[in-house]
């Protein structure tokens, strides 16, 4: 008898112990998307840490690929639509993590049929995203220009772009960013192997012909500068930006050939790319708008966008 109670009780015990047993439901399966949640999506990195170009053409696998719709909460919409909204949205992925004092470094990655880029997330106390940094960037159908990041165990920031011109030469961009405690970012130094005037490079279209209504030199302040020459065809102009901004933290080289779509009015479209570019011209300016993203040939904090007053051009004596 006694066997049978102490065998009832235990069995008691076991329905009673299952039937308060609930496995906690995370809030992703709830179809909500919490902070910590987030966090946990982005695996644990140790500094030094890189992304390199190799880093950038080796495809993630798509379990890994982040749900947009439920991170948006969190990500600034400059990362789901790079290219602008009217472009298709990308596919995610988590890069990695870093926890500096109160501050979390996330690392994410958007890969399109044409692009591949990683941005820096500052995350500080209560999910507040402090600072947003593109940090790499690659165009897979034009390679002969890159962006990488290197950051090491001191917070150092070392963002490098590397540009193989058409004449073979190679220019190479430094920047140095200190990441502060308060989750900001400082520029401490630049460094580049271009010529040391910043009026000094080289442009590819200089010596062609000058002779249309709107063909000329533009120019924005000391070192940014549009060129426009004849095009072979009628209704078509050469075109070559040249930017160096900011102390050097805006720089970019683009030339090509538009078209022109009205009286005053050219457009550029990059022909296996998401570039664009929409030229309006007046008599003594010309005005830039980039309409499609154009990172590959600009740096990660600036745009082909402004106002540009025409120079004039010198008589030449005897004409």
């Amino acid at each position: 008898m006694r066997r049978i109670i102490l065998g009832l009780v235990s069995l008691t015990l076991f329905l009673a112990a299952g039937s308060c047993y609930h496995p906690a439901k995370t809030s992703q399966e709830n179809g909500q998307l919490t902070y910590t949640d987030f966090l946990h999506s982005f695996p644990a990195v140790q500094l030094p840490f890189q992304y390199n170009e190799d880093s950038l053409i080796r495809s993630m696998p798509d379990s890994l690929r982040l749900d947009a719709e439920k991170l948006g909460k969190y990500i600034p919409d400059s990362i789901w639509y790079p290219e602008g909204r009217n472009h298709a949205r990308v596919n995610i992925y988590p890069v990695g993590q870093h926890h500096y004092g109160h501050l979390y470094l996330l690392f994410i990655r958007t890969a399109a049929s044409s692009a591949r880029k990683v941005d820096l997330l500052i995350y500080g106390e209560a999910d507040t995203l402090i600072t947003a940094k593109e940090i790499a960037l690659i165009n897979l159908k034009n390679r002969d220009h890159v962006f990488s990041f290197h950051l090491d165990d001191k917070y150092l920031l070392n963002l490098n772009e590397r540009k193989e011109l058409d004449n073979g030469h190679v220019i190479i961009r430094e920047r140095v960013y200190g990441i502060n405690p308060d989750g900001s970012l400082v520029l401490i130094l630049t460094n580049t192997n271009e010529p040391a005037s910043a009026n000094s490079f080289y442009n590819p279209i200089d010596t062609l012909p000058a002779r249309q209504r709107y063909s000329g030199d533009y120019s924005s302040g000391k070192s940014d500068i549009v060129s426009i020459r004849d095009g072979e065809k009628k209704g078509t102009f050469h075109f070559f930006i040249h930017l160096n901004k900011n102390e050097g933290d805006c720089t970019g080289e683009l030339d090509g050939t538009g078209k022109f779509t009205g009286k005053h009015v050219g457009e550029f479209h990059e022909d296996d790319g998401p570039c664009a570019i929409r030229f309006s011209f007046s008599s003594d300016r010309l005005t830039l708008e980039e309409t499609g993203g154009c990172g590959a040939y600009r740096g990660i904090s600036c745009y082909f966008n402004g106002t540009y007053l025409r120079k004039k051009t010198a008589n030449k004596k005897g004409k």
